[in-house]
């Protein structure tokens, strides 16, 4: 038997075997580690979360394989943000392959801001000039994802609730959304208190853009539109950088470190590296309010 009929017989198998997760719990699938804490917070332990995006992987580039595509047969839904390439390329599978899966776009409300990355066929928002993905790079957004997802998890659990009683979920939220609300007002207390509102930070990659909007901030990106810059781009942006007066450079823990603390030894600013796609994402979103706050167009990172 080939490797290919295998990989099918298995998926068939998983797909004939019915739904559900250990303990007979309903079965979730997010894309990444911070979606699963969400619903954690919100559900507590009442789902079985799996998480789509393996441990390192780059979400722009991710192209799901046929385990992964087994794991959502097992799924009862799909919380989607439909704002990268390998979740629309796995909500168009699913709609063939498993039509009873019940898929929710938790970016619903997102005031998305486009420009910052490559233009992706047939991507779900398009008409916002190709949405930038890094959606729980902001306060605003994360409250508005955590309330699509109290909505679509309570309404999964109201199919097997025996009565009317006030959800769970929903005082769950109300928490949530009040710890999120003390770190938003946390970070513009710092912001301001330090004068810094419209001021600059650089960044390898633009991932930060919704962090700016919200605070009156100026994101410099080094990369766009998903590219490596040209030799003459390259000046371009770095002049631009230079020009900017930044107080920090933001790049991606675990890419480009090396030359990201180049390019800031160049600026005469610090290197922080950051990600907002983990377990710990608001932490870290808290963690970028200080560095760009305690940081100084003068800082040299050593």
């Amino acid at each position: 038997m080939t490797l290919a009929l295998i990989l099918f017989a298995g998926w068939a198998l998983a797909s004939c075997s019915g739904k559900g997760g250990g303990a007979g719990k309903k079965v979730v699938a997010v894309s990444y580690p911070a979606h699963k804490w969400l619903v954690e917070q919100i559900a507590g332990d009442d789902f079985e979360v799996v998480v789509l995006l393996p441990p390192g992987a780059d979400s722009e580039t991710f192209d799901p394989d046929m385990r992964t595509m087994s794991r959502l047969q097992e799924a009862d839904l799909y919380l989607t943000t439909s704002t990268i390439g390998f979740e629309d390329a796995m909500t168009r599978r699913l709609r063939q392959t498993n039509p009873d899966l019940r898929i929710v776009d938790v970016s619903t409300g997102v005031d998305f801001i486009g420009g910052t990355h490559a233009v992706a066929s047939g991507h779900a928002h398009e008409d916002a000039g190709v949405a930038d993905p890094h959606i729980l790079g902001s306060y605003v957004n994360a409250m508005t994802v955590g309330r699509n997802m109290a909505l679509a998890l309570d309404s999964v659990r109201r199919l097997s609730a025996t009565d009317d009683a006030e959800s769970p979920y929903m005082r769950n939220l109300a928490s949530l959304l009040a710890d999120i609300g003390r770190r938003q007002a946390a970070a513009k207390s710092m912001i301001d208190s330090a004068g810094v509102v419209g001021g600059a930070f650089v960044v390898m990659h633009p991932s930060l853009s919704y962090y700016a909007a919200d605070f009156g901030l100026r994101q410099v990106a080094l990369e766009r539109d998903g590219k490596e810059p040209s030799p003459a781009q390259w000046a371009e942006r770095m002049a631009e950088a230079i020009s900017s007066h930044p107080r920090v450079l933001f790049y991606e823990q675990g890419h480009s470190e090396g030359q990201a603390r180049e390019v800031a030894r160049s600026l005469g600013v610090d290197a922080v590296g950051i990600t907002l796609t983990g377990e710990d994402f608001l932490d870290r979103l808290d963690a970028v309010t200080r560095s760009f706050t305690s940081s100084s167009a003068s800082s040299t990172d050593e």
